[in-house]
Formats: C-alpha cells, structure tokens, sequence
C-alpha cells in the first residue's frame, strides 16, 4: 500500500510530506486538507479531489490519468514535466497555477477562476470553457485541436503561442496581447479572407 493511501484511511490532514514513486488508483479524497506536499515520480490513476483545500503543491514528473479535481480551493500548484491525460478541473478556485514543460492532452477546464497562472506547455485536443484566465502568461505553449469557449482574458499574455486547430472565437480574446500571426490565425479559422494572405 502507498504511503498516501495510508495517510488517507488515517483520516488526518496530509501536509509538510514528500512522495517518491508512488502509484495511487481508484481513491477520493473529500472536504480534505493537503498542503506543503511534492509529489515526485507518481502516478495518479482514476483519482478525485472533491472540495479539497489543496495550497502548496507540487507534481513533478507525475503522470495523472483518469482524474477530477472539483470544486476545490487551490493555492499554489504546479506541474512540471508531467503528464495529464483525460483530467478534469472544474468549479475550481486557483490562486497560482503553473503549468511548465508537460503534456495536457484532453483535459478540460471548465467553469473555474484562475488568478495568475504560468503556462509553459502543449495542449491536445484539450477544451477551457467558461473560465477565467485573467492575468495568465502562456508563453511558449502549443495548443493543438483546442477549444476555447466563453473564456475571459484580460490581460493574460498568448504572443509567444503557437495555435494550431483552434477552435474558438476571437472576441473571446478581448483584453488579451495577442501576436499578429495568432490574430490572421484566429480570424482564418472563422472563414474570414484576408485580402493581403490571398495575394
């Protein structure tokens, strides 16, 4: 059994810990507290956090596959060099999320808030609908076969993105720095011709 199962079925708050190389499969953590903890080398399998407090947590090299993160209270979480497959975050509250050198591939985002995110990460086939991405840097992300749908923007940063497939409307982006390629892009993807690029 793994460590973190075990601290689960003790009932008790999970914080101040590391894990190493642990595999976690078909558990729910529920109204819980997980704060100061990495995750190192682990693999999360049909795993779901419902109305969890999470503050301070890290994933690094972790592969998470098959899991839900709802409606949970979450301050500082980062995922580096990881890999989400089929994930679903949504009715999150998220102050700080980093997303940097991983793979999120249909994963969805919806209806969740995130204050000051940093994103630095491919994205397939991976759907952001009704949420806030206000104040959020994507860097040098790719997005691929994405839909962006009722997202607000403002002022977050997608210059150095490249997109790829979009599915989205580009009013959604109001507010947003966007580069010029990424606007031909996005206006392209609306059947809209543009007399310069047909020339």
């Amino acid at each position: 059994m793994s460590k973190l199962l075990e601290r689960h079925r003790e009932e008790v708050s999970i914080s101040h810990e590391k894990y190493t190389d642990e595999t976690v499969e078909n558990i729910q953590f529920v109204f819980d507290t997980i704060e100061d903890v990495t995750f190192l080398n682990c693999q999360f399998k049909n795993v779901v956090f419902r109305d969890v407090y999470l503050k301070n947590i890290t994933f690094q090299n972790c592969q998470l596959q098959n899991c839900y993160f709802l409606n949970d209270n979450i301050s500082f979480m980062s995922f580096t060099s990881s890999k989400l497959t089929d994930v679903l975050f949504e009715g999150e509250k998220v102050s700080s999320l980093n997303i940097v050198d991983s793979l999120i591939q249909y994963t969805t985002f919806s209806k969740i808030k995130i204050i000051k995110g940093n994103f630095d990460s491919r994205f397939i086939e991976c759907l952001f609908e009704s949420t806030n991405l206000d104040d959020c840097h994507f860097k040098k992300s790719f997005f691929e076969t994405t839909k962006l749908d009722n997202i607000t923007c403002h002022d977050a940063f997608f210059q150095d993105c490249i997109f790829e497939n979009i599915h989205t409307d580009i009013t959604f982006f109001k507010g947003a720095v966007l580069s010029m390629e990424q606007v031909f892009c996005l206006v392209s993807d609306m059947g809209i011709r543009i007399k310069e690029l047909d020339e």
